[in-house]
């Protein structure tokens, strides 16, 4: 069976573009369940457009190092 160039670049675009589709999906979701999880628990919303900050050290500069 031959498939030329056109049909096998359409067919990738088409892959592509479902799979980006599932993650924006994905993430979505996650967005979704950490504010209900935020609601229910008392906590502030990150899905206000802002770029949550994450932080392993919540005290500050590390002593000692």
């Amino acid at each position: 069976m031959q498939v030329d160039a056109f049909t096998l670049l359409e067919t990738a675009r088409a892959n592509a573009a479902a799979k980006v589709a599932s993650i924006e999906a994905r993430r979505n979701f996650w967005i979704a369940y950490t504010d209900l999880s935020a609601a229910v628990l008392g906590g502030v919303s990150i899905s206000n457009g802002a770029d949550p900050i994450l932080a392993a050290d919540i005290g500050g500069s590390r002593r000692g190092h």
